[in-house]
């Protein structure tokens, strides 16, 4: 019991650090810990520190959960509820719910409030990280195609992505920590409707995976192919049907695929 007590509170409090990535706010790597595992929280009940990393994961999980069914305002009130200063151990605990913020003000087309979030309070943090920069870029690329009426600047950051991570993302490599970029790039050509180019970049995915030389490594992606393959005919259906957002259920409803 021991061990176990302190194994779940080592995990717990190391999970806090992740969140200097932002890349992690669509998929949020801590645990849930249960009211029986907080009062088993022992031999350190009055860990001060360890209350508040646990309330606030809490508080971003459940932000998390809502935002993946576009609850979004509903979403905000739990993020902005998880960077109250009365949860914060270190500046840096902030940046998963401040990203998750952030991204839902582009999932709302609310980029320049977006942009102004993360330049304020996020790419200060640590200027040189990638997924900062990354980020920023994207942001800017969503915002001067929408005031030049023209999508060249969205196609120009779909190509630096795809040739920055090119040997962590199929089709010439993959790496499972870049699955986020994959995500990024689903998202940006639901943006822009252009379902042609994102059908052909999931068949480049789905590819990889299924015709991979280690039997291994098609069977630990099996899942991914076929959450993948479900991209693939939410597109389809958007042409099929004209209408576009079929994309939206397969989040909703997939492990695999963040919001």
């Amino acid at each position: 019991m021991i061990v176990r007590i302190i194994l779940i509170l080592t995990f717990v409090i190391y999970a806090s650090y992740l969140y200097g990535e932002d890349k992690t706010a669509s998929k949020p790597l801590y645990p849930v810990v249960s009211t029986s595992e907080k009062n088993n929280l022992t031999p350190f009940p009055g860990d001060e520190r360890t209350r508040k990393i646990i309330k606030r994961h809490n508080l971003e999980n459940e932000g998390w959960l809502l935002a993946k069914q576009h609850l979004f305002e509903e979403a905000i009130i739990k993020f902005r509820a998880a960077i109250d200063p009365s949860l914060i151990n270190e500046e840096g605990e902030k940046v998963f719910a401040l990203s998750a913020i952030r991204n839902i003000y582009l999932r709302q087309g609310k980029l320049n409030d977006a942009l102004e979030l993360h330049e304020k309070y996020i790419l200060p943090l640590n200027s040189k990280k990638d997924s900062y920069i990354d980020a920023d870029l994207e942001l800017r690329a969503l915002i001067k195609a929408r005031d030049i009426k023209n999508n060249k600047p969205i196609y120009d950051h779909i190509a630096y992505i795809r040739t920055k991570y090119e040997k962590y993302i199929p089709p010439k490599g993959y790496s499972v920590p870049y699955d986020i970029e994959i995500d990024k790039l689903i998202h940006l050509y639901d943006y822009l409707h252009d379902y042609d180019s994102g059908i052909t970049f999931i068949d480049e995915i789905i590819k990889y995976h299924t015709q991979h030389p280690d039997k291994n490594h098609r069977s630990a992606h099996a899942k991914d192919v076929r959450e993948y393959t479900r991209v693939k005919q939410a597109w389809e259906l958007d042409k099929k049907t004209g209408q576009h957002g079929h994309l939206r259920e397969v989040i909703r409803t997939s492990d695999v695929i963040s919001w």
